[in-house]
C-alpha cells in the first residue's frame, strides 16, 4: 500500500472499487444502461452524478499536495491502465488516469451534455441542476456577480457547472453544423445518383435503340445498378452503421466478441445486422478508396456470364496460390472475416439477403467467404437453391436484369476490374 493513499485514509483497492463505481456513472451518463435501456437523468441524480466527480477531483488535489505524491501516482496510473484494459470500461469512454480524476465533475458533464441524446426534459434538467449546486455555492453578492457574468454573453463562462455546460453546448452545436453540411453533401450527391438514370448515360445512338426494343442494354443494367449500390454507400443509415463499427472494432477483440453475442440473444432478425456492421467494419480503413473505384467505373457491354467465368476462374487461381492482398490484410480485418465464417456456419445462403455492393466490397477473393457466396450464387444460375433470388432459371432465361447478374456484376467490379485497374497503375 503506497504512503500517500494511506495518509488520506483509503487503499488502492478501495480506491479502485471507487473508480469502477465511477466508471459506471459515466456510462450511465451517456444515455443508456449495460442492458441497452435508455437511461433517465432527472435534477436529483445529475446532483449526485456531480459530486462524485467532486469527490476525485477533491482526493486526487489532496493527495497531489503529499510529498511522496509521484511514485503513488504511478502507481495509481498503472493500475488504472490495467483496469482501462478490462471489459469494465467501454472504449466509448476512453482511458481513465489520474488526469482524468483530476477533471471528474467535467468529465461527467461532458458526457451528459455530448453523449447524451439532448431532448427537452435531459436539457432542462440539465441546466436546473448545474444552476442550482452553483448557486448553493455562493453567497448575495457573488450570486449578482455570477448572474451578470452568464447574462453577459462573453466567451469566457468561468469553471462553474452552469459555465462548463454552456461552453460544451456551443462545441456541441459547432459539431453539429459540420454533421449537418457533410450530410447535405451527401443528399446532394445522392439526388445526383438519382437523377443519373440510364436515358442520361448512354450515348444518344444506343438511347434510340433502347427505346425502340424497349430492352435495356448491358450499359443501362450497368447504370442502374451502379447507381443504387452507390445510392446504398452514401445513404445516412450506411454512414451511422459505418461509424458505429469503428466505435466496436476499436475495442480488444473479446469485447466487440461480447456486444455480437449480446446482439445476437436480443432477437432472430439479428444476425443480418451483426453480419452487415462486420463487413461495412472489415472495409473502414479502405472505404473512400472503394467508393472512388466504384464511381469511376465506367459501364461496359460485357454479358454476365462472361463476367462470371472471369470470376471463377480467379477463384481457381486464388485456390492454387497464395494471394498477394492475403498477406496485406490486417489482423483485425482477418479476425471480422474469421468472425463472420463462424457466425455463418451453415447458413451461408444469409449472405444473399444483404446489400450486393457490400459483400462484394468485403468479402476477399482467398477467402472462404467468397467460396461461399461464389457456391451460392451458382445454385442460383442453375435454379438448384431452395431460395431463390429470381425465377430466371425456372422461366430457361438468360440471367441478365436480375438480383443474380446484379451480384455477379458487382464481383467483377471489384474483384476483376479492380484488380487491374491497380495492376495497370503499378505498372505505369
Amino acid at each position: 500500500m503506497a504512503t500517500g493513499f494511506s495518509r488520506l485514509g483509503i487503499s488502492m483497492d478501495e480506491l479502485q472499487g471507487l473508480i469502477r463505481g465511477f466508471i459506471d456513472i459515466l456510462i450511465l451518463s451517456s444515455g443508456y444502461q449495460s442492458s441497452g435501456e435508455v437511461t433517465v437523468w432527472d435534477v436529483e441524480n445529475i446532483r449526485r452524478a456531480t459530486q462524485w466527480g467532486l469527490f476525485f477531483e477533491d482526493l486526487l488535489e489532496r493527495f497531489r499536495e503529499s510529498d511522496d505524491h509521484a511514485s503513488s501516482v504511478a502507481e495509481l496510473d498503472a493500475a488504472l491502465l490495467e483496469l482501462s484494459r478490462t471489459s469494465l470500461v467501454p472504449q466509448g469512454i476512453g482511458s481513465i488516469s489520474s488526469e482524468t480524476l483530476l477533471k471528474a465533475r467535467c468529465l461527467v458533464l461532458e458526457h451528459l451534455v455530448q453523449r447524451h441524446e439532448l431532448k427537452d426534459e435531459h436539457f432542462l434538467a440539465l441546466c436546473k441542476a448545474a444552476t442550482e449546486m452553483d448557486v448553493e455555492k455562493l453567497g448575495i453578492e457573488r450570486f449578482k456577480a455570477y448572474i451578470a457574468e452568464l447574462s453577459s454573453g462573453k466567451d469566457g463562462f468561468g469553471e462553474e457547472n452552469s459555465g462548463f455546460i454552456i461552453q460544451e453546448l456551443l462545441k456541441r452545436q459547432a459539431s453539429l453544423a459540420c454533421l449537418s453540411s457533410v450530410k447535405n453533401g451527401a443528399d446532394t450527391l445522392l439526388k445526383v445518383v438519382g437523377r443519373n438514370d440510364s436515358e442520361e448515360m448512354l450515348p444518344s445512338c444506343l438511347v434510340s435503340q433502347e427505346k425502340r426494343s424497349e430492352v435495356p442494354t448491358e450499359f443501362s443494367l450497368c447504370s442502374q445498378w451502379q447507381s443504387k449500390c452507390l445510392s446504398y454507400l452514401l445513404e445516412d443509415r450506411t454512414m451511422r452503421i459505418l461509424s458505429g463499427s469503428n466505435l466496436i472494432f476499436s475495442a480488444p477483440k473479446d469485447q466487440w466478441v461480447h456486444v455480437f453475442e449480446w446482439l445476437k440473444a436480443s432477437g432472430d432478425d439479428s444476425l443480418l445486422e451483426i453480419m452487415e456492421i462486420l463487413l461495412l467494419g472489415s472495409i473502414s480503413s479502405r472505404w473512400n478508396s472503394m467508393v472512388k473505384h466504384l464511381m469511376s467505373h465506367s459501364c461496359g457491354a460485357l454479358p454476365i456470364r462472361l463476367q462470371y467465368s472471369d470470376i471463377h476462374h480467379l477463384l481457381q487461381e486464388s485456390s492454387q496460390s497464395l494471394h498477394p492482398s492475403k498477406e496485406s490484410i490486417s489482423s483485425q480485418e482477418n479476425e471480422i472475416l474469421e468472425h463472420l465464417t463462424l457466425l455463418l456456419g451453415t447458413q451461408p445462403h444469409k449472405l444473399l439477403q444483404l446489400p450486393s455492393v457490400i459483400v462484394s466490397m468485403a468479402i476477399p477473393s482467398w477467402s472462404i467467404l467468397f467460396r461461399m457466396y461464389l457456391n451460392e450464387l451458382e445454385k442460383q444460375l442453375n435454379g438448384t437453391s431452395s431460395i431463390r433470388c429470381c425465377n430466371c432459371a425456372q422461366a430457361r432465361k438468360e440471367h441478365r436484369e436480375c438480383e443474380v447478374a446484379e451480384r455477379i456484376w458487382c464481383l467483377h467490379i471489384f474483384h476483376i476490374r479492380c484488380s487491374r485497374v491497380n495492376v495497370g497503375n503499378s505498372n505505369g
